[in-house]
């Protein structure tokens, strides 16, 4: 009997695509924030979790979103891109507190704000407390770890004049021996040191 051999077929076996995505900026987002992630070129088609068929989307909401692709070769390989979870951080609070909010003359009040990663003082201060020695309005932004911003409500200090007394008596100020008198201050005060103890 006779007998040949056929040519011969090379089959080529090739991994499912794999694409890594990649993004604008942090998925970790602050609020009113948006990212957009990308995948990469060279794929014949492109649909996402969300029914886009882009190469890039844009996102503003939380979620884990993924791309499934199709190769350029003729075997149309498809796959599935990692995944990108986007998720938004919570609104800072700028608070304020104070030590006082009156100052006598040469007083300091201190004036602190919340936990940020940096500060924006109304006054060019950066730090997280600011030590003031006259009236004026202070505020500041404060700036969080992912980058989020929140700005504080202003805080006001007020001036005090020293008080300048006077002191009166109820009878003549030279005595004789055994004599006495009432001394008094001729204005109120919310309280009162005698150098006398």
């Amino acid at each position: 009997s006779c007998s040949t051999n056929s040519d011969t077929i090379t089959v080529v076996v090739r991994d499912d695509p794999n694409p890594d995505l990649t993004t604008s900026r942090s998925p970790s987002l602050c609020p009113g924030d948006s990212v957009t992630i990308t995948a990469p070129a060279g794929f014949s088609s492109y649909t996402w979790n969300t029914n886009d068929t882009t190469r890039s989307i844009r996102v503003a909401d939380t979620g884990d979103y993924f791309v499934t692709v199709v190769d350029t070769n003729l075997s149309n390989c498809t796959g599935n891109s990692d995944t990108v979870s986007v998720r938004f951080a919570s609104i800072p609070v700028a608070t304020l507190a104070a030590s006082d909010t009156t100052l006598c003359p040469g007083d300091t009040a201190i004036i602190s704000g919340a936990s940020f990663s940096s500060y924006q003082w109304s006054n060019g201060d950066t730090t997280q407390n600011i030590a003031v020695t006259s009236a004026g309005s202070f505020s500041y932004i404060g700036t969080d770890s992912i980058g989020c911003t929140a700005s504080s409500d202003t805080f006001s200090t007020v001036s005090a004049q020293s008080p300048n007394p006077t002191i009166g008596s109820n009878g003549p100020t030279v005595l004789c021996e055994g004599d006495n008198i009432q001394l008094r201050s001729n204005q109120r005060f919310a309280q009162y040191r005698w150098n006398t103890g």
